[in-house]
């Protein structure tokens, strides 16, 4: 019984930690190149996803929407933006 528990504490470090992974690749970047970076991505989720997107990128849209929530660039604004596509990661 013990054993899971380790298990399961275990594996839920190990997600935890893979999730926060993006995010600090992102903040380990030069904050130029990083908002470049984001300005690109989120030009790009405005053009695709605001609006009415097809519902074949949908998905896509969620998974740019998670991806810009990272940025600390990601203001209340784009925060607003994006909120359509699931709830905030931070």
């Amino acid at each position: 019984m013990v054993w899971w528990v380790v298990a399961l504490l275990l594996l839920g470090l190990i997600l935890y930690w893979g999730q926060g992974e993006e995010r600090r690749a992102l903040m380990a970047m030069n904050p130029a190149e990083r908002a470049e970076l984001f300005q690109r991505d989120f030009a790009t989720f405005e053009s695709m996803c605001l609006g009415t997107p097809e519902s074949g990128l949908l998905a896509d849209c969620r998974a740019r929407a998670r991806f810009l929530r990272l940025f600390p660039e990601c203001d209340a604004a784009c925060r607003g933006k994006v909120s359509r596509y699931g709830p905030g990661t931070r």
